[in-house]
């Protein structure tokens, strides 16, 4: 495999046991996007990460340079640019043939400063962890079921009401509550109508 930047081989490493592979000049790495959600959860919880001032992110109106295609460092292919998150104005080029993401250097600490600074995928990263750990707060959703409904739909008003979520995702967000609450309600129904 290849840099898309500067053709040099790519190196393949690990960071935090997630395999990568890295451009022996440092124009980035190379990952896959199962490697990098989980790494990025990792470096969430990490002191080091410094949290991004969302502020300053959503209001800068950066784009790469519509010449600059990129070909894949695997099948060559070319790659297609992409917004992280869709509003992180960190624009990284994915293979999806590969399913892997090319992560310009700079990029790295960027996604993991967005992510930790960013409440919603903070609190993503904490719950993995907590999920993993064994964590007791899993206990209160097998005695009580109804709160996962609860959560959920929290969850779903915060996504909706967030400003800086696009239209498209506040109604997916909205159907998929619509959904939820459709079925736990034909499930009490039918739960009542059992009983008589």
């Amino acid at each position: 495999m290849k840099c898309p930047v500067c053709k040099k081989k790519l190196t393949r490493d690990h960071i935090q046991y997630f395999e990568i592979h890295s451009c022996p000049g440092n124009h980035g790495m190379w990952i896959s996007s199962k490697n990098l959600s989980g790494l990025l959860q990792k470096m969430v919880l990490m002191e080091t990460t410094p949290p991004a001032d969302l502020k300053k992110i959503y209001n800068v109106d950066y784009k790469r340079p519509v010449n600059e295609k990129r070909k894949c460092p695997q099948c060559r292919a070319p790659m297609s640019t992409f917004n992280y998150a869709y509003n992180s104005n960190i624009f990284l080029d994915r293979c999806s043939p590969c399913d892997s993401v090319w992560i310009d250097a700079e990029e790295f600490m960027q996604l993991a400063s967005y992510a930790k600074g960013n409440p919603r995928i903070d609190r993503l990263g904490k719950g993995v962890l907590e999920y993993y750990s064994g964590n007791d707060d899993l206990t209160r959703y097998k005695n009580n079921p109804n709160l996962i409904f609860g959560d959920f739909i929290k969850v779903s008003l915060e996504e909706i009401t967030d400003e800086r979520n696009p239209l498209f995702v506040k109604i997916v967000w909205l159907v998929l509550a619509i959904i939820v609450v459709g079925i736990v309600l034909l499930y009490h129904y039918v739960r009542i109508n059992s009983h008589m």
